[in-house]
Parts: C-alpha cells; structure tokens; sequence
C-alpha cells in the first residue's frame, strides 16, 4: 500500500529538494554519510501516476533506467528505453503525485536499438547503447542537458567492438572522483564493469579525452552474491567512491547493493577487443586495455525494496544523490497512461520542512542517544539503568550521563536477542542463529549481579526466538524464518507453564517491508503490539484479530531504531531502541 501524500507536502518536497541542503532532525550539524543514507532509505516508496496519452513505441523494448534531475527549479524524470528500431529517452515533469508532459526523444536507430541503464551527473547525462542482437557492439554517449539541443549530438562517445557480450553497455554509471570524471560500464548482466576516466577540467571545456582505466571482474570477486544488476550507479563522497548496483534477484527481491570501490595496482591481462573515444571539439582515438588496473569492489550493505503497482528494478532503477541528498527511483515496463513510477525518500528529508506537517499523523521521534558498543542486537532498561545487547555481550550504562557502569560476558550464549524487563530482571530472547536446526531459550539477568541463567528451554524449535513479552499473564513469543521462509515467521502465545495454545503469521503488510530478513524485536503496546524488522528505521503496529490465524495491520509509524530488539521504558513508557551501525542506544518518544 502506497503512503498517500498530501499535494502541497510533495510539491514543497520537491521544491525543497532542488533548492535547501539536508539537516538532521536532532543535530543539525550532523550530516549523515551516504552510507548511513542508504541504510535509511525506506523499503516501500511513493508511487507516483504518469498522466496523458500512451506513448507510442516500436515494440520489441521496455523501458531500462531512470534518474531524477533538477532543471533550473524544475523536478523532472527521465527513462530510457529499448525497441526493436530506436533507442530513446522519455522526460517528464514531477508533480505532487504525478508525472506529466512526458516526452520522447530518439537517441540512435537499428542496430543500436538498445539503451540501457544511465546515470545523470551535474548536468551530464551518460548512457550506453548497444546492438542487443549481435551484442558485439555497443556506444557510450555524454550528454549536456544545459545545452538547447542536447540530443543532436553528444559531448563524449565511446565506441566497443569485440567479443560477443562483453562488449555490450548495458548499465552506465558516471562521478566526479578526485579531479577526474569517471565512468563505469556495465556488459552483458554486468559480468563485467570497465572504467574510463578523463581529467575534470577539459571534460566540462568538451575537450577531454578518456582512457581505459580498469576492469573488474564478477568472476575474480570477493566471497558475496554478484547479481545480473540492470542499472549501475557511482557516487563519491569526500576521499570514497561507491557503486551501487541495482537488479531483481531469483527470488524476486528488488536488490540495491552498496560497493566501496578502489583500484588496484595489479594489471590486467590484455583484452581483446576494439574502442574508440572521441569528443565534441573533434578529438578521436583508439584506447588501450594494456594500461588498466583491476578492480576491487567490497560490498558495503545490501537492501531489499519493495515496488508497487508495476515498477521493477528489472525494467529501470536508478539512485540519486544530489545536494547531498539520496533517493532511489523504479519504473514499470512500460510508461503507458496510469503505470506507476516509485520514489524512495527517507523519512529525515520530510521531518526537515518545518515549515508544513508530515504525511503521518503520529510518529516515534528520537529524544536521547548515547554510543554503547554493545548495541548490536538490543537494548532494555529498568528504573536504574539502561543495559545494551550484543550476541554474547551486555553493557550496563547510568541513565542520567550514559557512562558505562559495566560489561559482562554471557558465557555459552550464541545469538541474544531482545531484553524484556520482568519482575525486577531482565528476560533475554536467545538462539542458536544461524545454525541449520533451530534451538532456542529464555535467558533471565539479574542487573545488579550481571549473572545470567536459563529461564526457559525451548530445545529444538520451529524458527528462532528473536523476543519474549507477557501480557495478562500470557506469554508472546516470536520465532523468526529469514530469506525465502520468512513468511513462517510466528507470534506464539503461551499459557502460564508454558503450553503453546496459538499462534499467528505476520500480515501481507509487515513481510512486504521486511525483505530477506524477518521480525526482530517487539513490545506490548496499546492494544497490540509495536514490532521491527531487521535494519528498518519503522515500527509496525499490529493486532491479535478476532479470528484466524494472520496478525491484523494497524500502522507503520517512522522511528528513530535501526531494526533490532526494541523494549518499553519502564518509567516513562519511551521505546529503547539501537543504531547498530553507529553502536548507539536510543530512547524513542511518541508524538500523536
């Protein structure tokens, strides 16, 4: 289900987009990294209509990429797309909730029939275009949207010929990177990534010239999944460069990966096959593959994104970062009258208008952060102290100052989970994560000695528990599936000695959001309860229903909590909560 977004609040979001720098809600002289911005973007997006007539194109194609860019004020999309004749890029304007006046424009002809993912830097728009039949050729064009005309001829070209797909483009990223312009090109399900540079200077003059600068190889990577990625995009910020990849994976996931990217001084082998680059004031000349380095790319973080009503990272995907600002974009196959394209945005950038109302009438909001290395997993508190969870390590921190009051080493414990304040202790969900059969217990601590012993043995069990709470004198347990099984993820309810008497799935609502991952961390609240995923900065609101055997969805709520155990201040009735990337406890406060 879509957020539905108030006209005036997208509008002056877009507006706002184009014009104000980014500032963070509780420090506004904290900028986050774009590290930190990938891991905050949200796993369902705004959807957003394309209006007017259907546009009319050869068949045989779908549409390949999408970016956003700002035209002297005005937010606009672009897409590119495939035939079996042309290759062409739609434009359109971005309104409140909706695309319009979208435009077509022929880039090349049969047999370069075949654009495919691009990228646009500054005002600098580089695509590939490759023969998809042959797929023995393919063309690297730069395009200048400041000019009048842009499409008439391109600033840079880049043409490849050789081995059958390794030659091909179809997936173009372009950055400024420490005095250079850098591109990266993508083949044939991007077995491959080639990169060429030029220096900064003549390439804004139209002057410069790229040379090869190196390969990597999906072959030669490190020990993660390399996806068949449609759409790939660099970024640089400060003395880094990223690449992020953009694909639909076997499973169905829509997969944005986050690389950090370096050169290596090792060189390549020699490749065979044919390019020539060229540029407006007339320069050409044939490059060589000799002179190139190899490639590390080292995968940062990985996402799961949730697209609606048609768009698919398959067909076109594109991430942004602009003024400092990350979003992510997803187009259907085709841009037919009423098809849908998909915006992520992270929730800061709306909490920064001040000057209107979110599109949420009530939200978790961050009132108090401390570091605590422990925060990997959980954080619980009682009236004296707040205590912050690792795997096999507990903090114990002073309320008022945050100071570390001590630390402590759970003996023969492989995976805690969350904390729950019971009776004066503190209970603690514990498994055996992620070993092939699942175990699970309940671990009791006592938080003036430290000491921990089991409180309940489930042995074996169906899926691992992740937390633990009563309510009413029952118990509510959650046992976790991940990846293809998550949606065996299950509430159990247990009477007083322990008998199982129900248990409950998660609604269509919460696992659309959750991606590979499953439910971490929960607690009694109103008349339902509070629950978290895995690294979502969300909090979803669910109910027992009055029959059947599926939770009922209440709400999303946006928090401040990066997934993980969550727990109820016993004071004061806040949420505590981790920033597992920072290694923080956080006190979460509800605003109606």
């Amino acid at each position: 289900m879509s957020m539905k977004i108030p006209k005036t609040i997208l509008l002056l979001f877009f507006v706002f987009f184009a014009v104000v720098s980014f500032a963070q809600k509780v420090d506004s002289n904290v900028e986050l990294s774009l590290e930190r911005k990938f891991l905050s973007l949200p796993k369902t997006p705004i959807s957003l209509s394309i209006k007017g007539e259907a546009i009319a194109l050869n068949e045989g194609g779908h549409l390949q990429g999408i970016q956003y860019y700002n035209s002297n004020g005005n937010p606009m999309v672009y897409l590119s797309g495939s035939s079996d004749q042309i290759a062409y890029l739609l434009k359109g304007e971005i309104q409140p909730n909706h695309i319009q006046k979208l435009t077509t424009d022929t880039l090349m002809v049969n047999p370069y029939r075949h654009a495919g993912g691009f990228q646009i830097f500054n005002h600098y728009l580089a695509i590939g275009i490759e023969d998809n039949h042959l797929r023995d050729k393919s063309k690297i064009l730069i395009y200048d949207l400041a000019s009048a005309e842009p499409w008439e001829n391109p600033i840079y070209t880049i043409y490849r010929a050789g081995e059958k797909e390794r030659v091909t483009a179809g997936a173009v990223g372009i950055v400024e990177f420490k005095n250079e312009i850098l591109l990266a090109v993508g083949n044939w399900d991007a077995k491959e990534i080639d990169f060429y540079a030029c220096d900064a200077r003549a390439f804004y003059k139209n002057q410069g010239e790229f040379y090869f600068k190196g390969t990597f190889s999906s072959v030669e990577r490190g020990n993660y999944e390399w996806l068949s990625y449609q759409n790939v995009n660099l970024f640089s910020e400060k003395e880094s460069l990223y690449l992020v990849g953009l694909a639909r994976d076997e499973e169905g996931f829509h997969v944005a990966d986050l690389f950090g990217l370096q050169f290596t001084e090792d060189e390549l082998s020699k490749v065979t096959f044919s390019i020539t680059a060229s540029n407006a004031s007339g320069g050409s000349k044939p490059l060589e593959h000799t002179q190139g380095k190899k490639v590390e790319l080292v995968k940062i973080a990985s996402r799961n994104f949730h697209c609606e009503e048609g768009a698919d990272f398959k067909a076109g995907a594109g991430m942004f970062f602009q003024e400092g600002k990350l979003g992510l974009l997803a187009s259907p196959y085709q841009a037919e009258k009423g098809s849908k394209i998909n915006l992520f945005r992270s929730f800061e950038e709306w909490e920064s208008l001040e000057e209107v109302s979110l599109p949420f009438s009530s939200k978790w909001e961050l009132k108090n952060s401390f570091e605590a290395p422990e925060a990997r997993q959980a954080a619980v508190a009682t009236e004296g102290h707040y205590f912050a969870i690792d795997n096999s390590k507990i903090g114990k921190y002073e309320r008022a100052s945050g100071k570390l009051v001590t630390s402590s080493t759970a003996e023969g414990t492989k995976h805690l989970n969350s904390g729950y304040l019971h009776q004066g202790n503190v209970l603690l969900a514990h498994s055996n994560y992620p070993a092939a059969r699942d175990s699970s217990d309940i671990r009791i601590l006592n938080p003036d000695t430290m000491e921990l012993e089991i409180f309940k043995d489930f042995g074996e069990s169906e899926g691992s528990l992740t937390w633990v709470v009563e309510r009413n004198g029952y118990w509510y347990c959650l046992f976790a599936y991940y990846r293809s099984e998550n949606h065996k993820t299950y509430l159990a309810k247990f009477d007083p000695e322990w008998n199982e008497m129900q248990r409950w799935l998660f609604p269509g609502e919460v696992l659309k959001r959750i991606g590979h991952m499953s439910i971490s961390g929960g607690v009694v609240w109103k008349d339902g309860f509070l629950v978290t995923s895995h690294d979502d900065r969300e909090l979803h609101y669910v109910k027992i229903p009055e029959s059947g055997e599926t939770l009922r969805y209440v709400a999303t709520f946006p928090a401040p909590f990066w997934g993980q155990g969550i727990a109820i201040d016993p004071i004061n009735q806040d949420i505590i909560g981790i920033d597992r990337p920072e290694k923080k406890l956080l006190i979460g406060r509800f605003r109606e």
